[in-house]
């Protein structure tokens, strides 16, 4: 692999590294308990290798850091699982579609 994807594990990686099926992955992504899968490109998604180096290496030091980031994204209000990306963007006047 070269470029982007140089830097991300695939789902068949992080489970061969991690002996977790890609159930229990899903899962524990939903808890905020293991690091979060970014979309790459249409169909493709990847796990950055660094958040799940420190998450194999040291799960207590990646929970901090982990808690951490939540934190902050709630304090914007942008965190991925509970933002509704379809909905409009506070900042704009709506108003004109109201009929």
């Amino acid at each position: 692999m070269s470029g982007l994807y140089a830097h991300y594990y695939t789902w068949a990686e992080v489970c061969l590294l991690t002996t977790l099926s890609e159930s229990t992955i899903r899962s524990m992504g939903k808890k905020d308990t293991f690091p979060v899968r970014e979309k790459l490109s249409p169909g493709r998604v990847g796990f950055p290798k660094k958040q799940v180096d420190l998450w194999l290496k040291d799960r207590p030091a990646w929970e901090r850091w982990n808690r951490r980031r939540l934190e902050k994204e709630a304090a914007r209000g942008q965190h991925e699982e509970t933002r509704d990306k379809n909905a409009p963007d506070k900042a704009v006047d709506n108003s004109i579609w109201q009929l």
